[in-house]
């Protein structure tokens, strides 16, 4: 079964995933990026507090997290439809890979020009 939430994640260099709760703690070197519940319809991710403020006031399925962290260091909650479409993953990907850039070390992405999947075909 095709699962959107795992091939975007499968494209980040040295992720990682470990049980945190009754959700899945998403990792790279250490660092959160991601919290996910195990079927996916309620994600945590880091955006720039900027983005933050502007994607939870213009789209309802997106909420500041209000904990220890919270509202001012862009931790968002997105909750999803089972049914989402492949623009709704499409943007998806695009806040998890923010939330990524958002705590990976500099010398990591420095290194992802280097990784297949970022390099330009012509």
């Amino acid at each position: 079964m095709n699962d959107p939430l795992q091939d975007i994640l499968d494209q980040l260099p040295e992720y990682e995933a470990e049980p945190y709760g009754r959700s899945i703690r998403h990792r790279v070197r250490g660092r959160t990026f991601l919290y996910s519940d195990p079927d996916s319809t309620r994600l945590i991710v880091k955006l720039e507090p900027e983005e933050a403020a502007a994607v939870s006031a213009y789209d309802d399925r997106i909420k500041p997290w209000d904990n220890n962290l919270g509202r001012d260091h862009g931790w968002v909650v997105i909750t999803l439809s089972l049914d989402i479409d492949d623009a709704g993953w499409m943007e998806v990907a695009g806040w998890i890979e923010t939330s990524y850039c958002q705590v990976a070390p500099k010398t990591l992405l420095s290194t992802q020009a280097d990784h297949p999947n970022s390099q330009d075909p012509s």
